[in-house]
């Protein structure tokens, strides 16, 4: 077995985890509307409870978005001035006309990259729900910015094709493949 096939074959395995950080995410925001649905109870039962309105508005509002996780993916997609994607098993760079027997890895390699992309955005909503309900590492961590950080790059990994060509656009390098 050489490490294209290898390599092929952890992309057609792979594919399966990005239907389960889209479903893992659906549950990670019903917990989180869930969990500022019962803060407020506890607020409005007894007034005097130390817990912000802010930071219950902020989790329900967060855990809506990633309820409706591809949906707020395409949209993050389309703030970049990407256009929509299609999330098929496999993704193809349109220009593999040129690297011959290595298409079938870097077709494998730009699926296993896109995948990764899910796991970074949702990682970075929920440091974004952390951010939000005052949780932080001892002071020096700033989680709102990391969580936007690992949301945009979680979109540009998921349309790596995209992203692609935007380097290639915006650094004027011809495309390699």
């Amino acid at each position: 077995m050489d490490l294209i096939s290898i390599v092929t074959s952890i992309a057609a395995d792979i594919v399966a985890f990005r239907a389960l950080a889209q479903v893992l995410a659906v549950g990670i925001g019903i917990f989180y509307c869930g969990s500022a649905l019962q803060k407020a109870i506890k607020k409005s039962a007894s007034p005097g409870t130390d817990i912000s309105g802010q930071s219950i508005f902020a989790s329900f509002f967060i855990g809506a978005l990633i309820v409706n996780f591809s949906g707020v993916m395409d949209s993050t997609l389309g703030s970049m001035g990407q256009s929509d994607t299609t999330y098929g098993d496999v993704i193809s760079y349109a220009n593999l006309a040129q690297t011959g027997a290595f298409a079938p890895a870097i077709t494998a390699i730009l699926t296993i990259i896109s995948t990764f992309g899910w796991w970074y955005a949702l990682k970075g909503w929920t440091m974004l729900r952390k951010a939000s309900s005052g949780g932080g590492g001892g002071g020096y961590e700033d989680y709102a910015w990391k969580g936007f950080i690992h949301i945009l790059g979680g979109a540009a990994l998921v349309n790596i094709n995209g992203t692609l060509a935007a380097f290639q656009g915006t650094l004027g390098i011809n495309p390699l493949f």
